[in-house]
């Protein structure tokens, strides 16, 4: 890829295994030029999609599923209160 001036990110220290094949990120623009690579030196490759959610998303479903917790608690309380304020 360097050779043909492809811009790729690679970082083998921030992936979980490698021992399925290094993860290369690679820009959309250069997708003809990569598949004519492929082709022409027999490569054998995948186009995968994140099977796992990101640690960023994970932390983003936890601060969303805290904040409507809490928001139906204090709904909660607010309800009894009201409903034993009026017995």
């Amino acid at each position: 890829m360097q050779e043909n001036g492809i811009d790729y990110y690679s970082n083998t220290n921030e992936q979980p295994n490698i021992a399925e094949g290094i993860r290369y990120f690679l820009l959309s623009s250069d997708k003809v030029e990569i598949d004519r690579l492929i082709a022409a030196n027999h490569i054998v490759s995948s186009n995968e999609s994140n099977t796992m959610l990101d640690f960023r998303d994970y932390g983003k479903l936890t601060k969303v599923f805290s904040v409507a917790l809490i928001a139906l608690l204090a709904l909660s309380i607010i309800i009894v209160a009201v409903t034993l304020g009026n017995q």
